[in-house]
């Protein structure tokens, strides 16, 4: 009768520890809504953004520069050197996101991520990853339980994430992180109806017919309207509202022809794809005229939303509404 009552005792403890853990659950959930009530999600960013080993992470030094400062243009971000320093030191809001910079594979460990999963359990771990950790990427997951998303796709995933908060999608982040890259791709053709339509027209340019029929393709899925294709270089005529040119790779006369066209029209957004950008790459690009530089393969959902961010600049002119940049 005696352990009869202890087991009793022990489930009734087990009981109410887990609904008190659920009430906290409820709570911290609660707050990460009303905290991004504002339209910015809160995120915490863990890690450096420079200061990366010398001299063969001078690329990653641009990359995470640049993420860092795209993720603060439409994140509350909250910067922290270390897990250990933003435990100490972390946000007032529960962070949805934490996002943490990987320049190259190894320069985040399992125990940094066990350590921040248990001091932000609802927040999603989110790894940043740079051009020397792309051929990983594409193999699989790098580490469990943390999405992977390169540079480069930071703004279009930002403005997804935002988008599906606002719609109230049960999985703020997207699928989950142990998703393969495959899956993944097909995941967000099939899923693109879904979603509200960008509004957006685009010119279409490649090297060959074959990737000029796979970018119109993905054009489409992203559900926006192809109006003119051309094989080559985007002439100074092309038409829309942005210009989508898979390049292959930026070599200095396309730098030219980007200045060209940013001189002709300055208010029509270039958006460039590459096999593998690189942040040095991607600063040219930017210097030159053009918008944004993007990989390959590419969610379509992404790019719509990454469409919607190079052309908020032209839709403020126009007294339109879109995503924020």
């Amino acid at each position: 009768m005696r352990r009869c009552g202890t087991v009793i005792d022990d489930v009734a403890a087990t009981r109410t520890w887990l609904g008190n853990f659920m009430i906290r659950q409820s709570q911290g959930l609660r707050q990460a809504i009303v905290s991004s009530a504002d339209g910015l999600l809160p995120a915490l960013w863990v890690g450096e953004a420079r200061c990366w080993p010398a001299p063969r992470e001078a690329a990653a030094e641009d990359e995470m520069t640049l993420a860092l400062g795209w993720a603060r243009e439409r994140m509350r971000v909250v910067a922290a050197a270390s897990p250990a320093a933003a435990a100490q030191a972390g946000p007032t809001d529960p962070p949805a996101v934490i996002l943490l910079p990987l320049p190259w594979s190894g320069a985040v460990r399992e125990p940094e991520l066990v350590e921040l999963s248990r001091q932000w359990p609802l927040a999603e771990l989110v790894l940043i990853t740079g051009t020397a950790v792309d051929g990983r990427r594409r193999r699989g997951p790098l580490l469990a339980g943390a999405l992977a998303v390169p540079w480069y796709e930071l703004p279009g995933r930002i403005g997804l994430w935002c988008r599906q908060r606002q719609e109230g999608v049960g999985e703020s982040l997207g699928r989950p992180a142990t998703c393969r890259r495959e899956d993944r791709l097909l995941a967000g053709i099939a899923a693109a109806g879904e979603w509200r339509q960008p509004g957006i027209q685009v010119s279409v340019a490649a090297g060959s017919r074959r990737l000029l029929d796979g970018l119109e393709m993905l054009a489409v899925a992203a559900g926006v309207r192809v109006i003119s294709r051309h094989q080559g270089k985007p002439p100074l005529s092309a038409g829309g509202d942005v210009i989508l040119w898979d390049v292959g790779d930026v070599r200095d006369v396309d730098l030219e022809h980007i200045a060209r066209l940013h001189e002709a029209r300055p208010s029509l957004p270039l958006l460039l794809f590459e096999g593998f950008p690189r942040g040095a790459t991607a600063a040219a690009v930017r210097q030159a005229g053009g918008a944004h530089v993007l990989g390959q393969p590419l969610e379509a959902d992404v790019l719509a939303e990454t469409l919607r961010w190079v052309c908020r600049p032209l839709r403020d002119d126009l007294g339109g509404s879109a995503v924020a940049r």
